[in-house]
């Protein structure tokens, strides 16, 4: 046989054709490999822009909710979860004449039990929208909010809905005004409204959870915003808060602590995400190099067929990596597919069940999670035929004629 008669790309075929079962098994692993690392690729980005998301929006230096009610301030901004609790609007003036403190807001939130736009309670969150600086930044870019009428509602990307359509919340239609973008945090999940709405529905939740509570809702807020002074800090404001109103029921929260927190545990997240994309790459690596190894010790006899017809181990090399290559290409088309897939029908699933602040990868993210996935591939590929390539030199035509003879 002459090595130009040869056509590798035929052989390659043919070789892939009658050892089914062999390559559909390679290609599964490789399928299953590069969905891994895809997957956990886009999960950290996801969890980064989540972090970063939730930076940007906080808003505030500062946030005075009543005592022991911390964590549902964090409940609620990074994992969604409505709730429902009160201050005395006499502390405002208070904190507005506190040293140090440049701007205050105020916000009433209102927990839903039951709502036709969403599969669980939601929060509704009312707005002083004459003083408002924290949110009005970002939901400015699709509503200005002091056009906000007492029909009518702002809300998050994950509530069923949209601009135009209404919705109902204990008992009474609202108007969507607009639907904002996604955030990655708790605000998916919130529906903002003014402050005069926001009492009368804090009012009819009491009513229909049947509570006989005395409060007087137009003189009570959930929480106080605070933005401090460029010459100060936020723990020195909020030292000094803690100190003036140390005979009030209520906490102090500096929101770089909520973030410190936050940053922790999706560091400890991330880090146990990326050990495991490592695990994946080199353990799979092992035991792809441990399959071509079985792989040529069984084609041994072909191998020796083959040098005896005139076929060079440099024609011999190519038939093994150009089933690789084969089986690699579909592994990767396979794997980003199907991660895609799962990853973006069941993101907002995912969101719910880490409770962290979680949000979709950008394009370029996308690209670079297909492009790391590729390129781990690409080096099991590579190391794999260097493998090959040592073993297929060692090969003796004599040798494999006497342990087949």
């Amino acid at each position: 046989m002459k090595n130009k008669a040869i056509n590798i790309k035929v052989m390659i075929q043919q070789n892939l054709k009658y050892k089914s079962v062999r390559s559909i098994g390679l290609a599964i692993l490789l399928m299953i490999i590069a969905f891994l690392i895809f997957f956990s690729s886009m999960m950290s980005f996801g969890l980064s822009n989540g972090l970063d998301s939730t930076e940007k929006r906080l808003g505030a230096d500062i946030l005075v909710v009543p005592k022991d009610s911390e964590s549902d301030l964090s409940g609620f901004l990074l994992k969604g979860k409505p709730s429902t609790y009160y201050l005395e609007r006499s502390l405002v003036e208070k904190i507005t004449n506190t040293s140090g403190v440049e701007k205050v807001t105020t916000q009433i939130d209102v927990g839903t039990l039951d709502a036709a736009c969403c599969t669980s309670s939601i929060q509704l969150i009312g707005l002083d929208t004459a003083t408002d600086f924290v949110v009005t930044p970002w939901i400015s870019e699709v509503y200005d909010i002091t056009k906000l009428k007492d029909d009518e509602i702002i809300i998050g990307n994950s509530i069923s809905g949209q601009s135009g359509s209404t919705l109902k919340f204990f008992d009474q239609n609202f108007k969507v005004v607009a639907k904002l973008t996604r955030t990655g945090m708790g605000y998916d999940t919130t529906t903002f409204m003014n402050q005069a709405t926001a009492r009368k529905m804090a009012k009819l939740r009491a009513e229909k959870l049947d509570e006989t509570s005395t409060i007087d809702y137009h003189q009570v807020v959930s929480t106080i915003l605070i933005e401090v002074q460029a010459d100060t800090t936020p723990f020195i404001v909020a030292k000094r808060l803690s100190l003036n109103l140390s005979d009030e029921n209520i906490s102090v929260v500096k929101s770089e602590n909520i973030i410190e927190n936050t940053s922790q545990n999706l560091g400890n997240i991330l880090k146990f995400i990326r050990l495991l994309t490592g695990l994946i790459v080199g353990f799979s690596l092992l035991i792809i190099v441990i399959l071509i190894m079985i792989m040529i010790n069984e084609r041994r006899k072909e191998f020796a067929i083959y040098r005896m017809l005139g076929m060079s181990k440099k024609h011999l090399l190519k038939i093994v990596i150009g089933e690789l290559s084969v089986l690699s290409i579909f592994g990767i088309i396979a794997g980003i597919t199907s991660g895609s897939l799962i990853f973006y029908l069941f993101n907002q699933l995912i969101q719910q069940k880490i409770e962290t602040p979680f949000l979709i990868p950008t394009t370029a993210q996308l690209n670079q999670s297909i492009m790391l996935t590729i390129s781990s591939i690409l080096l099991i590929m590579i190391v794999s035929s260097i493998y090959s390539l040592i073993r297929i030199n060692r090969l003796e035509v004599s040798t494999l004629i006497r342990e087949e003879s």
